[in-house]
């Protein structure tokens, strides 16, 4: 049986979220029950690999690119009708 990477848990967590303003690295960390720096350093490569959009406020928060890709077409749909 295949184990599941703590890469992999965080992509899922962030396909099951809808519509948040973003998430923090100790959120992750907290929510899977991994080190804050192992989160953010795996956050950091998600976003490399345009997985994931950094926002930055006081912190960064990351947000699912795949989904605010989702996002952003089908509000170019509902335009279009």
């Amino acid at each position: 049986m295949k184990r599941v990477t703590n890469k992999e848990k965080i992509k899922k967590y962030f396909l099951e979220l809808n519509g948040t303003d973003g998430v923090q690295a100790n959120e992750i960390a907290d929510e899977l029950g991994m080190k804050r720096n192992a989160a953010s350093a795996l956050l950091n490569e998600l976003t490399r690999e345009g997985f994931l959009k950094r926002k930055k406020q006081n912190q960064f928060f990351f947000l699912c690119g795949v989904q605010i890709k989702q996002s952003y077409q089908s509000l170019r749909k509902r335009k279009r009708k």
